[in-house]
C-alpha cells in the first residue's frame, strides 16, 4: 500500500482573538458611531452592511457582526475597540485586507500539467484575493490530485504582499526500484526489465495499477493467463513491491462425463496440480482429450480457489456416442458391394480401451476382423494396438497390364506398441504375421511370380512427429513419419524383406474454412517383397482416378494436393490433385515421371463412425472416371 502522507494546506487566513477594548458590561449600549480603519478596495459602507449592527449592542452581538466580516474573505485580520467621546459609543473596526489578485505561480509539479492546475482557480486578476474563494479552489486542486491517485502529495500556499500567489507541489516519491514475491516461472529480472519505463515516474495509485497490469500482460504473452496481482505498495525510498500470485493450480476437475472415467481425461494432461496454468500446455492437452474421438467438444474454465492467486481448472467434455452396432450394405471400389455387420466401442466401458469385431460378406469377398486397442498399457505411457484378419476372397488386380483374376485367403496378425517420446514425437515397435495363399481363379492359368504364396513375418519399427490440431481431420499442422519394417531371417517365414516408408503431411490454412493439404509418400523395398507388402499405385489411397492397385511395384513415390473447404460443420468439399508412380527392382527410376489424377469429392462427419469420404477423379492413364468410397481422409 501506498505510504499516507497528510495533505497539508498552509493557509495564511487566521483570525485574531478580538480585542474590544472597552470593558463591557453585560449590559448593552448603544453604538454612535462605526469607523473603519485599513479597507482599501473594500468600501466603509458595504462592510458596515455586512457587519449589521442594531441600535443597542453587548459583547456577543459585536463579536457575531464581526465574524460576518470575516466571513466575506476579504480581510486576513480583523480588529475591533469601543471608543467613548463625549458620552457617546464609537465601534473602531481594523482590517487587514488581502491584496489585488495577480496571478498564479506553480512549482514542483511534473505529472499535472500547470494549465490544469491553473483552470481550477477561479480568483480574477485585478480583484481583492477572496481567502475564502481560494481555500475552495486549493481544495479543488487536493481532489485533482487525489483523483489522479497522487494521494502522497502535498502542497504549501503563499500569498505575497503584492498579490502572487505561489503554490509550490510535492507530487509524491518517485519509483526507484522494484521488488517481487511470488514469481517461479519468470525471473525478477525479467520482470523488472518490462517495467523500465516507470522507473522516474511519480507514484500513484493509477501507476501501481498501470504497473500490475504490465505484469499481468507480459505473463499473460508468455503463456500465463491466470496470474494476479495480491498487493502492491511502496517502500522508503520509492521502491515498489509487487506481491504476484501467478495462477498455481490447486484442483483440476471433470465435467460432463457420463460414460468416461476421470482417470482416462486425466492421464492425457500434462498440466498437473501444483503448476502454473500455461495457455499452450492446456491447449495442447485439451486436442489431445479431443484426439481421443470420445467427445464432440472439449474447452477448459478456471476459478479462483481458496487460496489467493491459486486456481481451480475445470476440464468440460460433451461425450459423443463411441459404441455402435451395425449392420447394412456397403460399396466399395476394392470389393464391390457387401454385408456388413459389425460392433465397436472404441471407449470399452469408459476406460479408453478399443474393442471391434466385424464380418464384411461381399460377393467377391469375405473378411472377419477383430482389433484391440489397450491404452496406457501397463501403467505405461505406451498404446498396444492388435488386430486379427482372416480374408476370403476373389479379386482381379492389373499386374502388367493384365488383370488377373485370383483367390486370396489371408491370416493377418499385426501387434504394434507405440510410445511417446515427447508432446509431438511418438516411437512404435511392432510384429506383423501374415499367412497368403493365392490361387489362380480361371483354370489353366498360373499366377504371376510375384503373387507367391507363404508365410510373411515381420517386425516394424518407426518414428514419427505429429504436430496436427485433429488427427481425424487434420486443418493445420504437420506431420513426418519414417517406418522400417523387416522381414524374414531370425524372425522365420519364407520371405526376406526390407521395406522403408517416409511420409510427409503438411495442413496449410488458408481461413477458418479452407486448408491446403500436401502429402508426400516415398517407399522402398528390397529383397522379396510378399505381394501383400508391395507398394501401390491407383486407388482410393494412392492416385485417384487409375484403377485400384493398378501398379504393384517395389518402389514408389506419391505426391497429393487437396483443397478443403468447410461447407457445414460436418461437410466438408475437397479438389484434389494426385501424382505418383512405381517401379520394380531393376527399374530406372525416374522421380518426374508420374502419372496424374485430378478430381472432385466430399467428406461428411458421421458419429460415431467417423468421417465417410467419397471421391470421384479422372487419371491420365485412360481419363476415364472412377468413384472410390472409404472411411476418413486419404491423409
Amino acid at each position: 500500500m501506498l505510504r499516507r502522507i497528510i495533505l497539508t494546506l498552509v493557509l495564511i487566513v487566521f483570525l485574531n482573538s478580538i480585542f474590544i477594548s472597552y470593558a463591557m458590561s453585560n449590559e448593552k449600549i448603544k453604538i454612535s458611531r462605526v469607523e473603519v480603519q485599513g479597507n482599501r478596495n473594500i468600501s466603509k459602507e458595504e462592510i458596515i452592511k455586512v457587519l449589521e449592527l442594531p441600535e443597542e449592542v453587548d459583547e456577543d452581538t459585536i463579536r457575531a457582526g464581526l465574524q460576518r466580516v470575516l466571513d466575506m474573505g476579504y480581510f486576513s485580520n480583523i480588529d475591533a475597540g469601543i471608543r467613548l467621546e463625549q458620552d457617546k459609543y464609537i465601534l473602531v473596526i481594523s482590517v487587514r485586507e488581502a491584496p489585488i489578485f495577480k496571478g498564479v505561480r506553480i512549482t514542483g509539479n511534473k505529472e499535472i500539467s500547470t494549465e490544469e492546475i491553473t483552470n481550477l482557480i477561479s480568483l480574477k486578476p485585478g480583484s481583492t484575493i477572496n481567502l475564502i474563494t481560494l481555500n475552495q479552489d486549493l481544495g479543488k486542486v487536493a481532489e485533482l490530485y487525489r483523483g489522479k491517485g497522487y494521494v502522497g502529495a502535498n502542497f504549501q500556499v503563499n500569498v505575497t504582499e503584492d498579490g502572487w500567489l505561489i503554490i509550490n507541489i510535492n507530487e509524491g516519491p518517485t519509483v526507484s526500484g522494484f521488488k517481487f514475491k511470488g514469481n517461479t516461472v519468470l525471473a525478477s529480472e525479467v520482470i523488472e526489465k518490462s517495467l523500465e519505463v516507470y522507473k522516474g515516474r511519480t507514484l500513484s495509485i493509477n501507476l501501481l495499477r498501470d504497473m500490475a497490469l504490465s505484469i499481468q500482460e507480459l505473463y499473460n504473452k508468455k503463456g500465463y493467463p491466470a496470474c494476479i496481482i495480491l498487493n502492491a505498495y511502496s517502500e522508503e525510498g520509492g521502491i515498489v513491491t509487487f506481491e504476484i500470485g501467478e495462477g498455481r493450480i490447486s484442483k483440476i476437475a471433470v465435467q460432463g462425463n457420463q460414460k468416461t472415467k476421470d482417470y482416462v481425461i486425466l492421464r492425457e494432461m500434462e498440466t498437473k496440480v501444483g503448476e502454473v496454468l500455461n495457455r499452450d500446455k492446456i491447449q495442447k492437452d485439451l486436442q489431445k482429450i479431443f484426439n481421443l474421438g470420445y467427445f464432440s467438444d472439449v474447452n477448459a474454465d478456471i476459478k479462483s480457489a481458496e487460496t489467493p492467486g491459486e486456481i481451480i481448472l475445470t476440464v468440460k467434455v460433451v461425450e459423443q456416442l463411441t459404441g455402435q452396432a451395425n449392420g447394412g450394405l456397403a460399396y466399395s471400389t476394392k470389393d464391390g458391394i457387401s454385408l456388413i455387420l459389425g460392433i465397436r466401442d472404441s471407449n470399452l466401458f469408459g476406460t479408453g480401451r478399443n474393442l471391434g469385431l466385424y464380418l464384411n460378406i461381399g460377393l467377391t469377398a469375405h473378411d472377419v476382423t477383430i482389433n484391440y486397442t489397450e491404452p496406457y498399457i501397463f501403467g505405461t505411457t505406451g498404446t498396444l494396438n492388435s488386430s486379427l484378419i482372416w480374408r476370403q476372397a476373389d479379386t482381379t488386380d492389373v499386374i502388367d497390364n493384365t488383370n488377373v483374376n485370383y483367390l486370396e485367403d489371408r491370416k493377418t496378425l499385426e501387434l504394434v506398441l507405440d510410445k511417446p517420446v515427447s508432446s509431438e514425437l511418438k516411437a512404435s515397435i511392432g510384429f506383423s504375421y501374415n499367412d497368403i495363399n493365392y490361387q489362380a481363379k480361371d483354370e489353366g492359368t498360373t499366377l504371376p511370380d510375384i503373387m507367391k504364396s507363404g508365410i510373411s513375418s515381420a517386425i516394424v519399427l518407426g518414428v514419427a512427429k505429429d504436430t496436427r490440431n485433429v488427427i481425424f481431420n487434420p486443418t493445420k499442422g504437420n506431420y513426418y513419419g519414417i517406418s522400417l519394417k523387416q522381414g524374414g531371417g531370425i524372425l522365420g517365414g519364407d520371405f526376406n524383406f526390407t521395406k522403408i516408408s517416409l511420409d510427409l503431411r503438411w495442413y496449410l490454412p488458408t481461413s477458418d474454412k479452407d486448408t491446403f493439404a500436401i502429402n508426400y509418400l516415398w517407399g522402398l523395398g528390397f529383397g522379396e517383397l510378399p505381394y501383400i507388402e508391395k507398394f501401390s499405385v491407383g486407388g482410393v489411397n494412392s492416385v485417384r482416378g487409375l484403377p485400384e492397385n493398378w501398379k504393384k511395384s517395389d518402389y514408389v513415390e506419391l505426391l497429393s494436393l487437396e483443397y478443403r473447404n468447410k461447407m457445414q460443420d460436418n461437410i466438408f468439399g475437397v479438389i484434389f490433385l494426385d501424382f505418383g508412380n512405381g517401379w520394380k527392382n531393376g527399374e530406372t527410376i525416374n522421380p518426374l515421371d508420374l502419372y496424374t489424377g485430378i478430381g472432385i469429392g466430399l467428406r461428411i462427419m458421421i458419429p460415431p463412425m467417423g468421417l465417410l469420404r467419397l471421391d470421384y477423379g479422372w487419371g491420365s492413364y485412360d481419363w476415364q472416371g472412377r468413384f472410390y468410397f472409404s472411411i476418413g481422409q486419404k491423409f
